[in-house]
């Protein structure tokens, strides 16, 4: 997968936001490099000023994030408790 001149814009508006857009960015680098080869990949890190190891510690999070929220929405209604267990 490539990446257009307007995910690059995005990419960098995310990374000049600063910290809190964390899980932002990993959502983009999910969208335009999700696990493609690393060139392409370390190129896109390189154009928006941030390294290849955190990119992939940013995009880890980020896939980690989307398979947790869907595991949740697959579950009978009910309450996330402060330990983690799922209570009706």
């Amino acid at each position: 997968m490539s990446y257009t001149d307007q995910d690059v814009r995005e990419g960098r508006r995310l990374m000049n936001e600063g910290c809190q857009n964390r899980l932002g960015i990993g959502d983009k680098l999910l969208g335009v490099t999700p696990s493609g080869p690393d060139g392409v990949f370390d190129q896109y890190c390189d154009e928006i000023s941030l390294s290849p190891r955190t990119a992939r510690q940013y995009r880890h999070t980020a896939r980690m994030c989307t398979r947790l929220s869907s595991a949740a929405r697959s579950r009978r209604p009910g309450v996330w408790s402060r330990r983690g267990i799922w209570a009706s």
